[in-house]
């Protein structure tokens, strides 16, 4: 949900800014409408909340005033959650649709298209944890930093007072920078008793479930993407009285 609304925000800042200093400048008007590309995974593992994403884009869009959706125009593309389809959906926005700003969800596909959009001069606003905007002039990043979030989950731990923390990890981008970070947390790494890495494309969880389980941990670390992590809580119904922690 955190990633939607800085989505919508996103979309109402540049809307409105452009429009400002379009109708301020003594140059000439930027050519109309505006364009923002869109790429969210509609299809796939997490295509519910790309449609989520979607809606809550259309609808901060349509909150809009008259004079900047008349001077502004949103296109959507599926990638679903795969880089390759990422920078395919990106070269048809710049390409084929002229889109004059584009926004991408999530590290990894993000990550695919952050340098194509860093040699074209093609504002990118990247909703990710990791750090898809560094050394890139025309690259920003919105999203809290996979650092911050390991200082505060790292916390979370200490005040709880858990002593034995599991951990299931998705190979992914986004997923692996936030575990890394959180990996490098003295705090963290004390406390972890073991930890299991897994495809994105996973569904079967039973071993590992198992395997984590039988570290009798105090809490389990889930770093899985928003379909995986459903299907691991399914299977592990019946440890349903431990703690989890997801991000």
């Amino acid at each position: 949900m955190k990633k939607i609304i800085i989505g919508i925000a996103v979309i109402i800042l540049i809307v409105a800014g452009v429009s400002y200093f379009g109708k301020n400048s003594s140059q000439p008007s930027v050519k109309e409408p505006i364009k923002i590309g869109v790429i969210l995974p509609l299809t796939g593992e997490v295509a519910s909340l790309g449609e989520n994403i979607k809606n809550g884009a259309s609808l901060a869009f349509n909150e809009l005033s008259e004079n900047i959706k008349q001077k502004t125009q949103l296109v959507f593309e599926d990638d679903g959650f795969q880089p390759k389809n990422t920078v395919s959906a990106f070269n048809k926005l710049v390409n084929t649709d002229g889109a004059d700003v584009i926004i991408c969800f999530a590290s990894g596909p993000c990550n695919a298209i952050a340098p194509i959009a860093d040699q074209k001069q093609i504002p990118l606003i990247a909703v990710a944890s990791a750090p898809v905007q560094k050394d890139r002039e025309f690259v920003v990043r919105l999203e809290i930093s996979t650092v911050e979030e390991a200082k505060k989950l790292s916390q979370f731990i200490k005040e709880k007072g858990y002593t034995r923390v599991a951990s299931i990890v998705a190979v992914q981008d986004g997923i692996q920078s936030g575990y890394k970070a959180l990996s490098s947390d003295s705090v963290f790494l004390l406390k972890e008793v073991a930890s299991e890495s897994v495809k994105p494309d996973e569904k079967d969880f039973r071993t590992i479930v198992s395997k984590l389980i039988s570290k009798k941990p105090d809490l389990i670390f889930v770093g899985l993407l928003p379909g995986m992590a459903g299907e691991f809580g399914k299977q592990a119904r019946a440890w349903l009285q431990r703690r989890f922690c997801r991000v």
